[in-house]
């Protein structure tokens, strides 16, 4: 996610440009076309930019074209609007308020595959109360229409509150649901009502518009630099830590304990400390091939294998050069032992090699490596990891080493819950 708050702090850095270019000629001002391009292009951008984010932070594949057009659209519709006069075609401007909120809900539910019964639902809700502010920022007093725009905006950070943390069957959270209501409606207290174009009113809003790309700029520029180098935080995906950690926590990882990483290039430098057997790594999944399901996503184990190290499973118990270890963090939900393969009992050097190239999983082998494993050796410069609830865990045994320069970083808190609040071991 680091770089792609790098790139979006950039394009919010070049409207910020932009607009100070367009309000250096006060004769721009005069031009409407292009308040309202400008305006709709960059909330656009801030749309686009937000799915994107949302993209990375739900780790799924990509942002569709389709979806990023309606997250463009919900932004752009915005930014028109804020600098639209009212008075000017009354009923068009109320179909955009309807087209925004709709635009908003179809790009949201969308993203988060949202059912079909609460997505249908949340887009006609919206929908509808975009055509109430719409009769309202027409007809009422300049107050009731501001407080009317904010309530929009706050019922639509509520619903993505409600969507974002309910997505894949999850409790919906009601912290996250004020947290984003509350942020719509500070935003929505910024619209004013105008009754006619001036060139005086445009450059206030412009400036405004300016604000949000230096702030976006600054703020996420500094973000991007936090979460790349320092700390970073990171949602639990799936059970394969039980009962160290459960689906849903949130924890903060710490970045340079392993080495700053250099931008593009692969390479840590100012190492605090090296991997050591035991911590819990972040890192990304080694995949080469953009079509692997799991290619760019972050996954979480537990260092059990160092370089150099022999690694042995044997009957689900582990085995370090040739010690057996006392693992008091892991699970075992399943009873009954996987037996080893024959064929991999009998030539251990190419199960070895199947191992390296990430094919310990393809038959002979096939689950097999699950309770009965190697013995392999970790290769210089990787590191062999395995989730603690072992019988459910995608894992090193199945995918081969963890080249160190996919590591991220070491998990350190559990921040949420709060009554699972812990230093992470």
């Amino acid at each position: 996610m680091e770089e792609k708050l790098f790139w979006i702090s950039l394009m919010s850095g070049g409207y910020a440009f932009a607009f100070k270019r367009f309000l250096r000629t006060p004769k721009r001002l005069a031009n409407n076309v292009g308040v309202i391009l400008l305006n709709g292009l960059f909330w656009a951008f801030v749309g686009v930019a937000a799915g994107f984010l949302i993209v990375s932070y739900k780790e799924l594949n990509t942002l569709s074209w389709p979806i990023g057009l309606f997250c463009g659209l919900a932004g752009g519709l915005l930014g028109v609007l804020w600098v639209l006069p009212t008075p000017l075609k009354p009923e068009g401007v109320q179909l955009l308020w309807i087209l925004q909120g709709t635009a908003f809900a179809v790009a949201l539910g969308s993203l988060l595959g949202i059912s079909r019964p609460g997505f249908a639902l949340g887009t006609v809700g919206i929908g509808l109360l975009g055509g109430g502010v719409g009769q309202l920022v027409r007809h009422a007093s300049a107050p009731v229409g501001r407080a009317s725009v904010a309530g929009f905006l706050a019922a639509q950070g509520v619903l993505a509150g409600y969507w974002f943390s309910a997505a894949g069957g999850a409790d919906p959270s009601l912290w996250m649901m004020v947290l984003l209501g509350v942020g719509g409606y500070l935003l929505g207290n910024g619209w004013r009502s105008r009754l006619k174009w001036s060139s005086e009113e445009n450059g206030v809003l412009l400036r405004e518009s300016l604000e949000w790309a230096d702030t976006g700029f600054s703020a996420i520029l500094l973000a991007a630099a936090i979460m790349y180098f320092v700390v970073q935080a990171f949602k639990i995906p799936s059970g394969s830590m039980r009962s160290t950690l459960l689906e849903g926590d949130h924890l903060f990882v710490n970045k340079f304990i392993y080495g700053l990483r250099v931008p593009y290039t692969g390479k840590k430098v100012l190492r605090w400390r090296d991997v050591q057997r035991g911590d819990v790594v972040v890192f990304r999944f080694p995949a080469e091939s953009k079509e692997n399901q799991h290619y760019g996503k972050d996954f979480i184990k537990r260092a059990i294998g160092l370089p150099g190290d022999t690694i042995e499973i044997k009957d689900k118990r582990v085995f370090v050069n040739g010690n057996e270890q006392t693992e008091q963090y892991t699970q075992f939900e399943d009873d009954f032992l996987i037996p080893a393969s024959p064929s991999l009992l009998s030539d251990s050097t190419s199960f070895q090699n199947l191992w390296e190239h990430r094919h310990a999983d393809r038959a002979p082998a096939g689950e097999n490596v699950r309770d009965n494993f190697g013995p392999v050796i970790v290769p210089p410069g990787t590191y062999f990891v395995m989730g603690d609830n072992r019988d459910r865990s995608f894992d090193g045994r199945f995918w081969g080493p963890m080249p160190d320069a996919n590591l991220k970083g070491r998990a350190w808190l559990l921040y949420l819950p709060f009554r699972r609040w812990k230093i992470i071991r």
